[in-house]
């Protein structure tokens, strides 16, 4: 069964070391954020309004992980949360209210639901192993039209 914790994003951390490719969707990303051990073929989901950018969303942390191979994408109006890695045994995660932020670490009150593994069709799932599907739903919101998502490529400058 999975885990229910008051406390900020940093609680994923241990799933993230797991071996496989991991899937972070924060609309703000901001000062510790740059722990989160993404690397080349890590995907990073955030919110693409520009107006977040520089006062929820640091520029400099986007290119931190630019820099180390990660795709970052944008989607209008993200509102979710989700910090999951594909293992080979399937996708594991965690999901609930906390954005890669200071706030999310330590000073909002935040609730983190997971350490459990997910079903390709059905989310979050104590005992059924299944395919990479919640990777899949990911990506397939972020094309859909209306999120108005982008690539970034660069964030300062």
């Amino acid at each position: 069964m999975g885990n229910i914790e008051f406390g900020g994003w940093k609680v994923v951390l241990p799933l993230l070391g797991l071996e496989g490719r991991r899937w972070v969707v924060s609309p703000w990303v901001r000062g510790a954020a740059v722990e989160l051990p993404l690397g080349p073929g890590d995907r990073l989901l955030i919110r693409g309004d520009p107006a977040d950018f520089g006062a929820a969303t640091d520029p400099e942390v986007l290119d931190h992980f630019l820099a180390r191979g990660v795709e970052v994408r944008c989607a209008r109006d993200l509102h979710a949360k989700l910090y999951l890695v594909e293992t080979a045994a399937g996708p594991f995660g965690w999901v609930g209210s906390a954005n890669a932020t200071t706030g999310g670490e330590r000073l909002n009150i935040e609730l983190m639901a997971g350490a459990c593994q997910f079903s390709r069709h059905s989310g979050p799932k104590a005992t059924t192993p299944g395919p990479a599907g919640v990777p899949a739903a990911i990506g397939a919101a972020a094309r859909q039209p209306q999120a108005e998502h982008r690539r970034v490529t660069s964030a300062v400058g």
